[in-house]
């Protein structure tokens, strides 16, 4: 009892000394109080149950175990690719796993590591909108912007339903970027540049799609605030500082860029960004419940209705009131101008290029075709909506400043307040697996690709090198894996006489001792890649693809020998590693000189800071802004709690509240279809309609089965249909008979199609595609049966002719 009071007093006063000095440094706990709600969503155990978690778990597994055999920038993915390893880490941006790595390294298991990363991408998302719109705007519009941005749908749908972890922390480093740049244009101080470079340099190591987007964001704001204020030293500083982030970043970007050539980056090309247009009404939407009796629930892709009013009301004093009376600089006049018209057009645009309208666009631009889903401007367009709902407070603020009192001050920021995390309440509700659930040894990723189908960690093979001719998943898993052994990459089955022994196995080395009767080509368990290089007794040899499967051959001569392989830099991943260690040893330097010039310099200004601080500790108003912040997250955690049902839906085992159309009916007592949503009743030829549907597993199905929607003519013929042979990318087998799946069947008519009366039906098909399941109707009065169920009727307009020139 005396060494834990020992150790909890300390603790106690270092907390009490800590929350003294946050309630005098107000930009520092205002933020901390805006992350509490979203933060204890995500605490309690157990990590969200999202899409893509597992993906980054088992990424981030392969580089724990490459860091725990001391190598902290690896190059290659060990047990990835069905067993025979990926060069992931050439490809895949690393920060997420390093940032992984790092927490595990610590003491925290990879479960709690993934959990502790995405905390510090929602500090980062914080901090950053705060500092970004406190720089000009003021401490509330500051706190209602932070709130905006840190709440808006998109990023809690990364956080809750998707898990892409990557491109989260790609986005959170966009309102960094914006406040370095405007801090440049402001003060001309060089260290803001710092905030640029750093911000510059974790895009390009989370998202590779992401990073283009940063590109034009840093590009376009800097051109703006320099023609609108003629700061060429500012300009300078910002394209300075954008190089030095590349500088940084150059050990990944460069081999990922110029090395692509390597792999089967083609493939990404393939997926059609059309279908995935959002909708306005969609994208204006508030969100919507969320069912826990549901595996997928519905989550729009929205930005977030209150977001979007708000920052309408702001673009509308942007364009209505003049800006000469918000400043007495007319410098700062000019600047807080020209960045309103910045967030103005860059809002505009971003929310345009997630539409169909900006289809042209897409077909134009370079490297579109690579983002595949466009809600990923949505990371962009926030930050915008962010500074302009802080704008339209500022505004606000301004007509209120007449008023004696901080009164009306403070009812605008916490009306604000309690509209964006309120209608944000419906999405912090998690669902979390328990902690354990993820397994991460060798083993256990290459079980998961092979049950996933995601080898690689990918659905196309994107990364699989050139040399595969075959699907990965059609290569026999090396052997070691299934037997829970120490790596071996030898083959399997050894030419007659020949003997080895493993003397060394690890992520990017293997070493084996070999008596050879006769000369031969051996294949090892290895896929070839540029960077793997080999010696025999400590002379190197050639190693080479092996036709078809691309598996590392080398030629071995007779005699007893050791083999050495290893994979290394090649000369363009050296001379990236070069140009970044000079680069962080120059920031290192420039860092170091700073201190110490700060150092002295406040050691012989001592006496007169103290006198300073004394006389210039934060306003009232500022202190009475926290107390106004801390009682709006007490009145709203305190609803959450009291009111849960207020915000979640509860669907039963056998039933989909959210679908409009209630029904029952058995597929060969082995799927439910529960419900859907209404068929559309007219379309054109050419268009695509879609189709909701709700299911559920009757029982734990050990085959993966698939969902298919047809359109029949009144003679029975198809003559469209659209398969999933896994349902909304959910693989049957793992379903729970306890929760339902929605799942969306988008159908395109033929062009040709004929302008008569035509029938959906939906059905279940085995994993072979060749038998249909028979259903039947268990509704009261429900006697259909059959082999695939009539959802609704569709007419198809007549063609419009075509204009014919008289």
């Amino acid at each position: 009892m005396l060494g834990i009071k020992r150790l909890l007093f300390p603790m106690a006063r270092w907390w009490a000394h800590l929350l003294r000095v946050s309630l005098w440094h107000v930009d520092l706990f205002a933020p901390l109080l805006i992350m509490t709600p979203l933060c204890l969503a995500l605490l309690p155990g157990g990590i969200p149950n999202t899409a893509d978690s597992p993906v980054h778990l088992m990424r981030a597994a392969e580089m724990i175990q490459a860091w725990q055999e001391g190598l902290f920038i690896p190059r290659w993915a060990a047990d990835l690719g069905n067993g025979y390893g990926l060069p992931l880490f050439v490809y895949a941006p690393p920060l997420p796993y390093y940032l992984m790595s790092l927490l595990h390294t610590v003491g925290l298991s990879l479960e709690l590591a993934f959990k502790g990363t995405l905390l510090l991408a929602i500090a980062i998302a914080c901090f950053g909108a705060y500092q970004m719109n406190r720089t000009l705007l003021g401490q509330w519009p500051a706190i209602v912007g932070a709130a905006a941005y840190l709440y808006a749908p998109i990023l809690l749908r990364e956080l809750f339903i998707q898990g892409n972890i990557a491109q989260l922390l790609a986005w959170v480093f966009v309102p960094w970027a914006c406040y370095g740049i405007i801090q440049l244009f402001r003060t001309a101080q060089l260290r803001n540049g710092l905030i640029v470079a750093l911000a510059v340099m974790g895009t390009m190591l989370s998202h590779n799609a992401a990073a283009l987007l940063m590109a034009g964001t840093v590009a376009s704001l800097s051109i703006i605030l320099w023609v609108c204020t003629h700061q060429w030293r500012a300009l300078l500083a910002t394209v300075a500082s954008s190089l030095l982030g590349l500088a940084l970043s150059a050990w990944f970007w460069a081999p990922a860029l110029l090395e692509g050539k390597y792999v089967q980056l083609g493939r990404i090309v393939a997926s059609d960004f059309r279908p995935r247009f959002i909708s306005l009404a969609e994208l204006i939407a508030l969100s919507p419940r969320l069912d826990t009796g549901a595996i997928n629930s519905f989550f729009p892709l929205t930005l977030g209705a209150v977001q979007v009013w708000l920052a309408l009301i702001g673009l509308l004093f942007l364009c209505s009131l003049s800006l000469v009376w918000l400043s007495k600089h007319q410098r700062v006049d000019r600047l807080l101008s020209a960045t309103g018209l910045f967030f103005s057009l860059f809002t505009l645009f971003c929310a345009l290029m997630a539409t169909a309208w900006s289809e042209p666009i897409w077909r134009v631009l370079p490297f579109l075709n690579l983002f595949e889903w466009p809600f990923r401007w949505h990371g962009f367009t926030v930050v915008g909506l962010s500074w302009l709902c802080a704008f339209a407070i500022f505004a606000m603020l301004r007509t209120l400043a007449r008023w004696p009192t901080p009164l009306g001050a403070n009812i605008v920021g916490a009306l604000a307040l309690l509209l964006f995390i309120g209608s944000a309440l419906v999405n912090l509700y998690p669902k979390l697996l328990p902690l354990g659930t993820f397994k991460s040894a060798p083993a256990d990723v290459v079980r998961f690709e092979t049950r996933s189908s995601a080898i690689g960690t990918t659905s196309l093979g994107e990364f699989n090198p050139i040399w595969v001719n075959n699907p990965l998943a059609d290569l026999p898993t090396p052997d070691h894996y299934r037997r829970h052994r120490p790596a071996n990459r030898l083959p399997n089955k050894l030419p007659p006489g020949v003997r080895a022994t493993v003397e060394l196995a690890s992520t990017h080395t293997h070493q084996f001792r070999l008596d050879l009767p006769t000369p031969i080509t051996l294949t090892l368990d290895l896929l070839y890649f540029p960077g793997w290089q080999a010696t025999v007794d400590g002379t190197p040899i050639s190693v080479v693809p092996h036709p078809g499967n691309g598996l590392l051959d080398v030629s071995l001569p007779a005699g007893l020998h050791t083999l050495r392989v290893h994979f290394g830099e090649t000369p363009l991943r050296a001379f990236a590693d070069l140009i970044s260690l000079v680069a962080w040893l120059g920031l290192g330097l420039w860092i170091a000189l700073r201190v110490v010039r700060k150092v002295l310099q406040r050691r012989d200004a001592e006496p007169q800071r103290r006198k300073e601080l004394g006389r210039e500790r934060p306003v009232q108003p500022g202190r009475q802004a926290l107390a106004t912040l801390a009682l709006c997250i007490g009145l709203l955690l305190g609803v959450a709690r009291l009111l849960p049902d207020w915000f979640q839906l509860h669907s039963q085992a056998d039933q989909a509240l959210t679908a409009p159309i209630q029904l029952k009916v058995n597929f060969d007592d082995k799927l439910r279809l529960l419900g859907a949503d209404p068929a559309p009743v007219v379309a054109a030829p050419g268009a695509s309609v879609t189709v909701v549907t709700y299911w559920r597993a009757l029982q734990r199905l050990p085959d993966n089965y698939g969902i298919f929607l047809h359109l029949d003519t009144p003679s029975g013929e198809t003559i469209a249909t659209v398969d999933q042979s896994h349902p909304s990318d959910i693989p049957t087998s793992s379903w729970s008979p306890n929760l339902y799946v929605r799942v969306p069947l988008r159908l395109t008519i033929p062009a040709n199609a004929l302008p008569i009366r035509y029938q959906l039906r939906v059905g279940i098909v085995d994993a072979e595609g060749k038998h249909w399941l028979a259903f039947t109707n268990q509704l009261p009065g429900g006697s259909d049966h059959g082999d695939a169920f009539p959802i609704g009727q569709l007419w198809v307009e007549p063609a419009v002719p075509a204009h014919v020139a008289t």
